[in-house]
C-alpha cells in the first residue's frame, strides 16, 4: 500500500517507529542541549504544597518507594482501582506489589493501602470518597500528567511516569505527604539530567496538551465512519495519553495489534473489552494520524478476514 505520502514496506530497517511516548530519535540531542534548571521542581511544589519529591529511574520505582514506605507486610492487601473498572491492569503494577505483599480488585475488611490508576489521563471518578475512607491512597497519573481534577485534595502518594508525557526515555518521581522512610537510589547524575528535562518541557504542557485534545478529536472523527468510538468520555481537566477506541465485534484485535507494530506502530489491546489504543502525542502531524487511520483500513481490508 502506498501514497503520496507514504508506502509500507516489508524491510524491518525502513519501518517508522512510533511510540506511545513522544521521545524519538531526535530528542536524544535535544535533550543533552538542555541547561542546568529546577523549575520541575518548582512546579511539583506548587501542585503538591508540603510534599517531598523523590525522582526515580522508572515509575514502577515510584510505586516500589510507596510501597516500602507504608511498611506493608506480606500477607497485607493493597486493593487496586482503575478508572474504566476493567478487570485487567498491567504487569508492570501488579508485578510490583507482589515484591511487597497481596492485592486485589475490590475494597473490603482486608484492604491496607489502595492504588488508584487514573487510567490514560482518565480521572478516577470517586477520589472523595477515598480520601474520606482513611486508607493510604497512592495515586498513579502515569498516564495523566496533565490532569488534574479542580478543587480536589490530594492522595498520600502521587506517582508520575516522564516517558508518557515527555520526550525522555525514562524517569518518574513520587510525591509523598510525609518524607520517605526508605530514600530514592537515583544516581546524582540521572537525577540532574532527569530535571533539566523535565523543567525545558513544563513551560510547553499546556501547548502539548491542546495538541492532544486536538489529536483526539481528529481521530475520533477519522475512525467513526470506521465503527470506531472513542472508549473515554473526557473531562476540560483531563488529557488523553492514548487514543482509545472500541472497535466492531469481528475486528480481530491480536491481529490488529502485529499488523500495526509490524508497520512501526506501538499500539495495543485494552484487554478485557473490545478496545484498541494508539498514539497521540504532541509531536504527531495529521499525516501521521492519517497513516494510522490508513493502517486500521488496509487490515480491515486485506488482514481481518
Amino acid at each position: 500500500m502506498h501514497s503520496s505520502q507514504w508506502i509500507l514496506t516489508e524491510d524491518q530497517f525502513m519501518k517508522p517507529a512510533y511510540r506511545i511516548s513522544p521521545f524519538s530519535t531526535a530528542s536524544i540531542g535535544l535533550n543533552s542541549s538542555h541547561l542546568r534548571s529546577d523549575i520541575a521542581d518548582e512546579y511539583f511544589a506548587a501542585l503538591y504544597p508540603g510534599y517531598s519529591a523523590s525522582w526515580t529511574m522508572k515509575g514502577r520505582g515510584a510505586i516500589a518507594l510507596a510501597l516500602a514506605d507504608l511498611a506493608l507486610k506480606p500477607d497485607s492487601v493493597v486493593t487496586i482501582l482503575t478508572t474504566s473498572g476493567n478487570t485487567y491492569v498491567s504487569g508492570c503494577v501488579t508485578r510490583e506489589i507482589e515484591r511487597f505483599c497481596q492485592w486485589n480488585r475490590a475494597l473490603t475488611d482486608n484492604t491496607d493501602a489502595v492504588l488508584v490508576i487514573h487510567e490514560f489521563g482518565s480521572l478516577y471518578p470517586d477520589m472523595a470518597s477515598l480520601y474520606a475512607s482513611g486508607l493510604p491512597i497512592i495515586e498513579d497519573y502515569a498516564h495523566a500528567f496533565h490532569s488534574v481534577a479542580p478543587h480536589e485534595p490530594r492522595g498520600d502518594y502521587a506517582i508520575y511516569s516522564f516517558p508518557k508525557y515527555f520526550p525522555i526515555q525514562y524517569g518518574g518521581v513520587l510525591l509523598s505527604k510525609k518524607p520517605l522512610r526508605v530514600l530514592s537510589d537515583t544516581p546524582a547524575e540521572n537525577e540532574r539530567y532527569l530535571k533539566n528535562v523535565i523543567s525545558a518541557g513544563i513551560p510547553l504542557i499546556d501547548k502539548w496538551r491542546q495538541q492532544r485534545i486536538e489529536h483526539h478529536a481528529w481521530l475520533e472523527a477519522a475512525f467513526q465512519p470506521l465503527g470506531c468510538a472513542p472508549r473515554f468520555a473526557w473531562q476540560p481537566y483531563e488529557t488523553p495519553s492514548v487514543f482509545m477506541f472500541t472497535t466492531p465485534d469481528e475486528i480481530n484485535l491480536p491481529e490488529l495489534k502485529c499488523f500495526m507494530q509490524e508497520h512501526g506502530v506501538e499500539s495495543s489491546i485494552f484487554y478485557g473489552e473490545k478496545a484498541f489504543f494508539i498514539p497521540l502525542h504532541h509531536n504527531l502531524c495529521t499525516v501521521d494520524l492519517n497513516y494510522f487511520v490508513s493502517l486500521y483500513r488496509c487490515f480491515v481490508d486485506h488482514k481481518n478476514r
